[in-house]
């Protein structure tokens, strides 16, 4: 008689407990915070260069004209917010905090999605995974920020719905929500068949049902199921973890890192790289030498790297976007201003939705040497529609119908009077290096890539 009052005595002192833990939302919300805070610490170290690189394929315009056929367009408020928010991965720090935000708001919303539905029998973890899917579909190119403002609108819909105080008001809200969030989104369809379904959970008794079965669940079963669930979320965050490292050193990564530097004329910066030191392919060989040719050094350092024939000097592949925007900057380089300004504008163009502020930039100074000043007028006016090339392409501005600045220009004057010199180009890159030193032997950086060009070729 006594073990069976002692039993029914900690089984509901078990059940008093497990409602605390339903109830609480102090220490998932804290938990939740600390994991956010963690993960911009992983992200920052990891993933940084991502962030940078995913920032050149949008652009924000502070301008109605741009605004208002998104705004005003099915689907097209998700691109119009995506864009606003990449914008700021442009800044140090920035990338990491909005990507934790995601993993922070995700998380939470699921937890408290689960929370109603099954307080009992669901661990925060799974809510983590939840969260780190987002962040590591994120850090993918070819995945749109719009599905993050998606997922976390459709999150913040069903937790109204769930938690609406009556029926009628849950009804009001799914449809509301599903017009709302299919208007902004442009999946109608989706917005309303998930909202009907949590809808249909929360008026048909099914909460009931669950609060109804929590009481014929015993502590040994709960402690076992929660344990379980426990391990395989912690196996899965620790591959997720390693999947995170693993792509940190390989290929796809190292020339995000690549590309961000040579945007940034970060030179010193991908020397110092440590695989670059070992350079094992002519794409590495390339940036390197670029990096010794805007130091001035090339001619002076170049038996001093790791070098990979005269294919490493330039990388003469028109395959993919990088390449011929890497291209355009070695063109630049030896003073053939022509077949930069090309490489740009395809590189610039390669896709549809592709917008590359830097590549604009190019094509601003490109024009400008060529006296182009009314197509480089149209770039300077949209680069100052936008927050942080604003200032830089109005720069540029005071060189339009002034020749006489730009001949006094350090970049762009001798370049001009590279382009001045020259009758025509080809398409042969050693054909028009002769042609450019023979036109202007004082342009040395022409001078030093035709003297490696020398020097790799009689290896």
């Amino acid at each position: 008689m006594r073990m069976r009052k002692n039993k029914n005595r900690d089984s509901a002192k078990f059940q008093d407990n497990r409602d605390k833990l339903g109830k609480s939302i102090l220490i998932p919300f804290l938990s939740y915070l600390i994991l956010a805070v963690l993960l911009f610490w992983f992200l920052q170290k990891y993933c940084r260069y991502d962030y940078f690189y995913d920032e050149q394929f949008r652009m924000f315009r502070y301008s109605w004209n741009y605004a208002k056929p998104l705004i005003s367009s099915i689907g097209g408020i998700s691109t119009y917010l995506a864009d606003f928010i990449t914008q700021f991965y442009y800044l140090p720090y920035v990338g990491a905090i909005i990507n934790s935000l995601f993993f922070f708001g995700s998380a939470l919303g699921v937890f408290f999605i689960a929370r109603k539905l099954m307080p009992y029998y669901i661990v925060p973890l799974f809510s983590v995974l939840f969260g780190l899917l987002v962040v590591v579909v994120e850090t993918d190119l070819n995945y749109e920020t719009e599905n993050t403002i998606c997922n976390l609108l459709f999150l913040l819909a069903l937790n109204l719905i769930l938690y609406a105080p009556k029926n009628s008001i849950s009804f009001i809200i799914w449809i509301i929500s599903s017009i709302v969030i299919g208007y902004i989104t442009g999946y109608f369809l989706l917005a309303f068949f998930i909202g009907l379904i949590v809808f249909y959970l929360s008026s048909s008794g099914f909460l009931n049902f669950i609060e109804k079965y929590r009481n014929v669940v015993t502590p040994k079963n709960f402690v076992l199921r929660q344990m379980l669930f426990c391990i395989f979320c912690m196996a899965a965050f620790w591959y997720g973890l390693n999947f995170f490292l693993e792509r940190h050193h390989n290929q796809s990564t190292r020339l995000k890192c690549l590309e961000v530097m040579r945007w940034k004329k970060d030179w010193d910066g991908i020397l110092s790289l440590p695989y670059m030191k070992v350079c094992p392919t002519t794409l590495y060989a390339a940036y390197q030498n670029l990096a010794l040719a805007n130091k001035d050094v090339l001619g002076e350092k170049l038996e001093s790297y790791p070098q990979m024939g005269v294919e490493g000097l330039w990388y003469d592949n028109h395959g993919m976007q990088y390449e011929l925007l890497l291209l355009s900057d070695i063109y630049f380089a030896q003073g053939n201003v022509a077949n930069s300004q090309m490489m740009a504008f395809n590189g610039f163009s390669y896709s549809g939705k592709t917008v590359l502020p830097t590549a604009m930039l190019r094509l601003v100074e490109t024009n400008i040497i060529n006296g182009n000043y009314k197509v480089a007028e149209k770039y300077i006016s949209i680069l100052e529609e936008t927050l942080f090339y604003k200032k830089t392409a109005s720069e540029y501005r005071k060189f339009l119908n002034h020749p006489e600045l730009v001949e006094n220009d350090k970049v762009l004057g001798p370049l001009k009077r590279v382009t001045e010199n020259i009758d025509g180009l080809s398409s042969d890159i050693v054909s028009d290096l002769k042609l450019i030193v023979e036109s202007n032997p004082n342009y040395k950086t022409a001078k030093d890539y035709l003297d490696s060009y020398y020097k790799l070729s009689s290896e």
